[in-house]
């Protein structure tokens, strides 16, 4: 869709959703910059686009929902693609997501990206082929959490962003959602999809956690984590059983972090989960370089 029909329809989906609440643009503020939008002659800024979409009671995920009928599979498609390049450390596929999404008219899946492409593995990947990092603002760090504050339906699509901006939220952000998450386990228990990628953000942010030394949020997030993971989610319990020897390995002792993370590594590969193997056994490595990552598979029981 060119610029202009992007523009335009913003515009006019926006239009009916603030008539249908029954707003008048001036209620809203910003008179002219509004007018402009609806006629589809100028877009928002982020930071005004959230603002007023609070004002009318919006959220944006609705509102590219109606833009895109079919953003639930768009979105999955998406977040499949992000994952896949993610733990096979394609940072020509990154880069291109990430110029793709600023190309699209979904700012804040834009700056997911963005934040994504500064996890300590992938920046340590793109400084060694001498590629820019990007920086986060602090003014983006502010809007990301106003916008994570104000969810109150936790789709796929806001599970899919917080999965995307959970490194740049503040810890006092992550606890709001930690124990947001823990209140409703039973709820996620019963959507697998919900359930794969919140285990997925969640174990990231637990990575997060111990990578800064932070020992009691990594503690109490671990334990939260175990909540969500059930006899069946044999992957994830392997996964934090990782995440368990990691953080023995940061605070408690670090041979036995070590034996454990490097059985866990062992049991993933008898799985064939070669994609999460290759992300693990790449930070196994540079956190923990004198030990062998091929030891045996240990029992996770």
């Amino acid at each position: 869709m060119a610029t202009n029909e992007k523009l335009r329809a913003q515009g006019q989906i926006f239009h009916q959703l603030r008539k249908q609440r029954n707003y008048s643009i001036a209620s809203l503020g910003e008179k002219s910059t509004i007018s402009r939008f609806e006629r589809g002659q100028g877009s928002l800024h982020l930071e005004d686009a959230l603002d007023i979409f609070n004002k009318i009671n919006l959220c944006p995920a609705d509102f590219y929902g109606f833009l895109h009928p079919d953003q639930p599979s768009a979105i999955k498609t998406l977040a499949q693609e992000v994952f896949d390049a993610f733990t096979t450390l394609d940072l020509k596929k990154l880069l291109a997501l990430q110029k793709k999404a600023e190309a699209s008219d979904d700012a804040l899946l834009a700056l997911g990206l963005k934040i994504l492409l500064t996890d300590p593995v992938i920046s340590e990947q793109l400084e060694a082929k001498g590629l820019p990092v990007p920086v986060i603002t602090t003014k983006e760090e502010y809007t990301i959490s106003d916008y994570v504050f104000q969810i109150d339906y936790w789709d796929y699509y806001n599970l899919f962003l917080f999965d995307l901006f959970c490194m740049k939220l503040s810890d006092k952000m992550l606890e709001y959602c930690m124990n947001y998450f823990s209140r409703r386990v039973s709820e996620y228990h019963h959507n697998a999809e919900h359930s794969h990628i919140l285990l997925l953000s969640l174990s990231r942010t637990v990575f997060y956690m111990l990578d800064k030394g932070d020992q009691e949020r990594a503690r109490d997030f671990l334990d939260k984590l175990s909540l969500f993971t059930t006899e069946d989610d044999l992957f994830y319990r392997v996964v934090q059983r990782y995440l368990e020897g990691y953080y023995d390995y940061s605070f408690v002792d670090k041979a036995a972090g070590r034996l454990k993370m490097a059985g866990a590594l062992g049991v993933l590969r008898d799985f064939g989960s070669e994609k999460i193997v290759r992300i693990l056994d790449y930070h196994f490595k540079t956190r923990c370089s004198d030990v062998d990552t091929a030891a045996g598979a240990s029992s996770i029981a």
